[in-house]
């Protein structure tokens, strides 16, 4: 049976410095253990350099590890690499010593970790190397279907992820920071470190730990919330080892219960300082590419803020929409046929920004990045949130008000999110009672076996038959076993009861 919770130790690049790092950690079994594990995320076998390393004496069994050791593999120098070069897929190097593999998951102590060895190297990620080759010679660099592997067996079950292991930092993960709050990352300045493939892994994954490497600098990114998941991730980045630095630390102590042993109450729980997902953030303030079409070759779409008066539609807009009547729109552009953005014909290879093609919300029919959005219902885009007539509407000006980017709970709507709603909200309560009528308005957050997109749909009653249809209402909840309770005015139900189910009714400004 699975443990309650397993102890584990996770170390940042070691670069071939077995020793030192296996005396240390073996220090911290003995004081604070017993541990169960150690995990290894960044290059581990050896200086990418100097191929400095002192694995031979643990594959000639002189050393061994103090604990059961698992690695990803990076950016490991030819005088090491050939120990991963017949096992491709994972195996012992020495006693002790276990190489996780190119990607997958596994489970360690009761816990699921899902892993992927090298780094995102737009040259090789598209251009599959043959099978032949990979089964040989170890690469530092990972492929699509490495990729499509990890979430394949990630979601082969409903366990969930407790710790993903990636040598790279999920690229966007500053999106809510603060400048002065950036970490100190090597490599590249700190918007620019980290893989953008490893952000789609890290939000399809929605791991409650996700560790990395190869930025030379330990850093802590707060608690974010995933958007189809109710527990929240920690990204912790390690430092390197030998890093004159010693804030930079590269050994990490964990305590971590398994998923599946954890009450809902417990997966539910967020501490005081959580954020939103950084990678989940899909910004309509300025020009950017949204990915398409899942199936077949990437599409992009253009997403572009445009004046009203010089508005002149072309046979690739899919559509223009008022934006808050400020003489303004927002343009969505489809690509031209047979061509991208640059010179590069098929799989992408334009000048434009490489998007990896993962599974995203491509099946939501109101994420506007999906393919299958109504366009000839939006009726106003916000930088926020947009409205939509309703595709089976009850009665005339049934509208429906979402967010633009995809947000599967309430709880998960951003401050800003929350603020425009309500603006939203105003606006139509001024447009219904201007023909004599109130609004009523409803939001809900029920069980689905469908993709779930927050939203809040509004109908407009005549003001002679509102107090009959709140009376119907709670008449009609009584015969389902359910009571309706009166909530502050002027809160979404999501700031009163968080993530829990619900269904919201509302008249007017009540």
């Amino acid at each position: 049976s699975a443990p309650m919770a397993a102890k584990i130790l996770v170390c940042g690049d070691l670069h071939g410095c077995l020793n030192k790092a296996f005396k240390k950690a073996d220090k911290i079994n003995k004081a604070h253990g017993p541990f169960d594990a150690i995990l290894c995320v960044g290059t581990s076998l050896s200086n990418p350099t100097t191929g400095a390393s002192d694995i031979k004496s643990y594959v000639s069994g002189e050393r061994k590890a103090p604990l059961p050791t698992y690695f990803l593999a990076g950016k490991e120098h030819e005088s090491t690499s050939g120990l991963l070069d017949s096992i491709p897929d994972g195996g012992e190097i020495a006693p002790g010593l276990r190489y996780l593999g190119r990607s997958g998951v596994a489970e360690i102590s009761g816990l699921r970790i899902g892993y992927i060895s090298g780094f995102h190297d737009k040259m090789y990620y598209k251009n599959r190397t043959p099978s032949a080759v990979r089964a040989k010679k170890y690469q530092s660099h990972f492929e699509e279907e490495d990729v499509l592997a990890l979430l394949k067996a990630a979601t082969e079950t409903k366990e969930g992820i407790d710790i993903l292991l990636t040598n790279e930092w999920g690229n966007g993960y500053y999106k809510l920071l603060k400048p002065q709050d950036l970490p100190p990352a090597k490599s590249k300045p700190p918007t620019q470190a980290g893989s953008s493939v490893v952000a789609e892994i890290a939000m399809a994954l929605a791991p409650r730990y996700h560790f990395a490497a190869t930025e030379q600098c330990f850093y802590k990114l707060k608690p974010y919330r995933n958007s189809e998941a109710v527990h929240v991730t920690r990204f912790i980045a390690l430092g390197n080892m030998g890093n004159p630095d010693k804030k930079q630390k590269y050994l990490y102590a964990l305590n971590a219960k398994p998923l599946k042993a954890m009450a809902d109450e417990e997966k539910k729980s967020r501490p005081a300082d959580c954020t939103l997902c950084p990678y989940d953030y899909v910004s309509v303030k300025r020009p950017s590419e949204i990915s398409g079409d899942s199936g077949g070759p990437l599409k992009r779409i253009k997403l572009q803020k445009v004046d009203l008066k010089s508005l002149e539609k072309t046979e690739n807009d899919r559509f223009s929409g008022d934006y808050g009547g400020a003489g303004q729109a927002w343009r969505w552009s489809a690509p031209a046929r047979g061509r991208g953005r640059g010179k590069g014909r098929g799989r992408g290879r334009g000048r434009g920004r490489s998007i990896p093609q993962l599974p995203r919300r491509m099946d939501c029919w109101f994420c506007l990045a999906s393919p299958k959005v109504e366009e000839h219902l939006i009726v106003s885009v916000g930088n926020e949130c947009y409205v939509a007539m309703a595709k089976g509407p009850l009665v005339d000006d049934h509208l429906l008000i979402l967010p633009v980017g995809h947000v599967s709970t309430p709880g998960g709507l951003s401050k800003e999110q929350v603020s425009e709603i309500k603006v939203y909200e105003e606006a139509m309560q001024k447009y219904f009672s201007s023909k004599g009528n109130e609004m009523l308005l409803w939001e809900r957050h029920l069980p689905s076996k469908f993709v779930s997109h927050v939203h809040f749909q509004t109908l407009p009653v005549a003001k002679r038959y509102v107090k009959v249809a709140l009376e119907g209402l709670i008449e009609r909840a009584k015969t389902l076993g359910l009571e309706f309770k009166t909530m502050p005015k002027g809160q979404l139900a999501s700031q009163v009861v968080g993530n829990q189910y619900f269904i919201r009714f509302r008249f007017g400004n009540g």
